[in-house]
């Protein structure tokens, strides 16, 4: 009973209005979809890429700014990266069964 009663008093804050519904975007800032949102969200899954000059601004240790940096340059010897420098090597990691990249070990 004492939960069916916090239930009411919540029910009793909710303000209700005459204006109808809108659909709003919630990956963009004024709620208006667009397609860079879009792709965004699908390659990224819902991650904004860093801005570069930010990682030189955090307060961590050089070396884990040096990985970051590496990371979004692409540069992390993945097997999809030692692949595309002529080593022969499977592409998928043993664990998952998917394409290792760097988006892959990322997220």
């Amino acid at each position: 009973m004492v939960r069916w009663f916090e239930l009411q008093n919540i029910a009793r804050t909710v303000v209700y209005s005459d204006s109808e519904d809108q659909l709003i975007w919630q990956y963009e800032t004024n709620g208006v979809y667009s397609s860079k949102s879009m792709y965004a969200l699908l390659n990224f899954r819902g991650v904004t890429p860093i801005y570069m000059p930010a990682i030189w601004g955090l307060k961590v240790p050089p070396r884990i700014q040096g990985v970051l940096w590496l990371f979004s340059q692409n540069k992390i010897m993945t097997r999809e990266n030692l692949r595309a420098r002529g080593m022969p090597t499977p592409l998928e990691y043993e664990l998952c069964k998917e394409i290792e990249s760097v988006k892959h070990l990322l997220f």
